[in-house]
């Protein structure tokens, strides 16, 4: 794999941050990166979170002050952007070169997180043998696609599944994985924000499934309905461009290797198997079949939404 996932900028002027130390077998780290205009969300995340893990890193962007609440526990890591850059959401990352051994999650200050949210996300870590990530927004891509929010299914926070699904793509606001299953550098993520994907492009590469987690409707619940997707979705991005270069997409080359994962844990795979496990088996039934799921195709519906964007009509 090499080093850089982004090659087109080089890091400059990163202070220098020391291995971040703890005792506890296994601890569980979270990081956020959040903006000066959403103190009162961050606030509200973090205090959903604190019980559940063992630290927090908080990415402050063109914060005035560190908000009080943040002040004075020793579960809680501020980084200012005034010690290097404005980082955006790849402020969420920052630790990454600090961490070993441990469970890391990276959230968004836009939501609130259920009490047995880091729970349930490593549980499932540990279902999979820690061979997978995990998160509860994902997506998939199209097989050819040529526009980086073309999607074949999305699945959403707010959404509710009846058992894991395999997919491409996470939303960072609910990503985790075991270091010892995903090896990841800050240096990956710059100097363009594109946090998601670079998380699936580094899976991709290392042959690490991700599961959308079995989860109740509205188990997470967003607290600030605008966000960088949305300014993204309207804009011309370098997403595409990195997307592609790291072509296939294919549903035959994620089963090449989240297959053998499955049976090296489950052993030999059948209907009822993936059933009593919670399993994707519309992807194991697929594979199984010579055929493709149905979540793994595009429909008329992903070209209408793209054209949506776009500003055209399927029409014309």
């Amino acid at each position: 794999m090499q080093k850089y996932i982004q090659d087109d900028g080089a890091l400059e002027n990163i202070p220098d941050r020391a291995v971040f130390q703890n005792q506890k077998e296994n601890p569980v780290y979270v990081a956020v990166a959040s903006f000066d205009q959403r103190e009162q969300q961050l606030v509200l995340c973090v205090d959903s979170l604190l019980h559940q893990v063992d630290h927090i890193f908080i990415y402050l962007n063109n914060y005035e002050h560190i908000p009080e609440p943040l002040l004075g526990n020793d579960k809680i890591t501020v980084n200012r952007s005034q010690d290097y850059r404005d980082l955006s959401a790849t402020g969420k990352v920052y630790p990454l070169d600090t961490i070993t051994d441990c469970y890391f999650f990276t959230i968004d200050d836009d939501f609130a997180y259920p009490a047995n949210y880091i729970a349930t996300m490593c549980k499932t870590i540990e279902k999979y043998n820690r061979k997978c990530a995990v998160t509860v927004h994902g997506s998939i891509f199209p097989d050819d696609f040529d526009w980086y929010y073309e999607r074949t299914a999305m699945f959403q926070y707010q959404g509710g599944i009846k058992n894991d699904v395999f997919v491409h793509l996470p939303g960072t606001g609910s990503f985790g994985f075991h270091t010892d299953t995903l090896k990841a550098s800050f240096t990956h993520f710059v100097p363009n924000v594109m946090v998601d994907l670079t998380f699936a492009i580094l899976c991709k590469l290392q042959r690490v499934p991700m599961v959308t987690v079995k989860r109740p409707q509205f188990w997470m619940c967003n607290t600030e309905r605008e966000g960088l997707y949305q300014q993204f979705l309207v804009d011309k991005t370098h997403h595409t461009k990195y997307a592609l270069k790291y072509a296939p997409w294919t549903f035959a080359d994620y089963a090449s290797y989240a297959i053998p994962i499955l049976e090296e844990i489950f052993g030999e795979l059948s209907y009822e198997k993936c059933i009593k496990n919670d399993l994707d088996h519309s992807f194991v039934k697929s594979h199984l079949a010579g055929t493709r799921p149905r979540t793994w195709a595009r429909n008329s519906i992903q070209l209408e939404r793209r054209l949506e964007a776009e500003g055209r009509s399927i029409h014309q």
